[in-house]
C-alpha cells in the first residue's frame, strides 16, 4: 500500500505539473526539467512494481503527446526561423536591387551612347547629335526644351545657331543663358504652328536675350511680327507681284527656277515679311503652273 502510495502521488505530481505547464497557453519548446523528473522516477517504479500502474497508461500517454507536441513545437519553430531567414535574405537582395537602380539612373549617359540614341530617335544629323552631347550642360538644355514639347531638329538647330552665337558674344556657358528652355520652346512652337516666321523668331529672340521676362505672345502683336496666314489676302499679294514682275514669270516657265525664289522674295517683301512662306510657296506654284 505503501508503494501505491507513492507511485499515485508521483503520478500525481506528473500530471499536475503537466497540466499546469498547458494551462499557460504557451507553446511548448522543450519539456520542463520537472516533468522529465517526475517521469524518470515513474519509469523506475514501474519497471519495479508493474502491478500497479493502470493498464490504460493515462499519465504515460498525456507524457507521449506533449513530448510530440514539444517536438512539433520545435520543428514549426525552426520552419518559422527558415521562413524568416529566407525572407531577410530576399529583403537584403531586395534592398540591393533598388540601390543599384538608384545607382543607374544618377549615372550619367555616356557621351557616345546619346549621340547615338539622339540619331536614332530624333533623327539628328551626326553633326547636330555631336554638338549636343558635346557639353553635359547642352544636352541638359536640349532635354528641358523638349520635354516642353518644341520639335528635336528645330531646338538642336537653334541651340547650336543662335543660341551658340550669343553665348560666345557674351562669354557665357548654357546653365547661364538668360533664355532658359521653356522660353526658347515657346518660341520654337510659335513658328511650328504658323504664328510667326523663322526670321520674325529670331527678332524675338533678340528681344527675350535683354528682357527674357517678355510674355512672348504679347510681344509678337506688340512688334507686329504675326504672320499673315489668310490664303485670299497672300494670293491678292501674289497676284500684284506677278502683275509687275512678267519678265520673271516667263523666265520661270522657260525652266529657271531661280525665278521662283526671285518672285517669292518680292511677295516677301510686299508682306513686309509678314507672310506665312510655306503659303507663300505653294500658292505661287499653282499660280505659275
Amino acid at each position: 500500500y505503501l508503494k501505491f502510495a507513492c507511485i499515485e502521488n508521483l503520478n500525481m505530481k506528473f500530471l499536475k505539473n503537466l497540466l499546469t505547464f498547458n494551462s499557460q497557453n504557451k507553446t511548448p519548446t522543450s519539456v520542463p526539467d520537472n516533468i522529465t523528473t517526475l517521469k524518470i522516477q515513474l519509469d523506475e517504479y514501474r519497471n519495479l512494481y508493474p502491478e500497479l500502474f493502470p493498464k490504460d497508461n493515462t499519465w504515460e500517454n498525456n507524457y507521449n503527446t506533449y513530448t510530440t507536441q514539444s517536438e512539433n513545437a520545435k520543428n514549426m519553430v525552426a520552419t518559422l526561423q527558415k521562413d524568416a531567414d529566407t525572407l531577410s535574405t530576399i529583403n537584403d537582395l531586395k534592398q540591393r536591387e533598388e540601390k543599384i537602380n538608384h545607382i543607374k539612373e544618377s549615372m550619367t549617359e555616356l557621351p557616345h551612347l546619346m549621340k547615338a540614341r539622339l540619331e536614332q530617335d530624333y533623327q539628328l544629323s551626326s553633326y547636330d547629335a555631336a554638338g549636343i552631347t558635346s557639353d553635359k550642360h547642352v544636352a541638359d538644355y536640349f532635354f528641358a526644351t523638349l520635354k516642353e514639347g518644341a520639335e528635336p531638329k528645330q531646338i538642336a538647330n537653334w541651340i547650336l545657331g543662335q543660341l551658340f552665337s550669343k553665348l560666345n558674344e557674351h562669354n557665357l556657358s548654357i546653365e547661364n543663358s538668360p533664355i532658359k528652355p521653356v522660353v526658347l520652346s515657346l518660341l520654337l512652337k510659335r513658328i511650328q504652328d504658323g504664328t510667326i516666321s523663322n526670321n520674325g523668331a529670331k527678332q524675338l529672340f533678340e528681344k527675350l536675350w535683354m528682357n527674357p521676362e517678355l510674355e512672348i505672345d504679347a510681344l509678337i502683336e506688340s512688334e507686329g511680327l504675326k504672320q499673315v496666314s489668310d490664303s485670299g489676302l497672300i494670293e491678292t499679294m501674289i497676284d500684284e507681284v506677278l502683275k509687275n514682275n512678267q519678265a520673271m514669270v516667263d523666265e520661270y516657265r522657260s525652266g529657271k527656277e531661280k525665278a521662283f525664289n526671285a518672285l517669292v522674295g518680292q511677295i516677301m517683301k510686299a508682306s513686309k515679311g509678314k507672310a506665312n512662306p510655306g503659303q507663300v510657296n505653294e500658292l505661287l506654284r499653282q499660280k505659275l503652273s
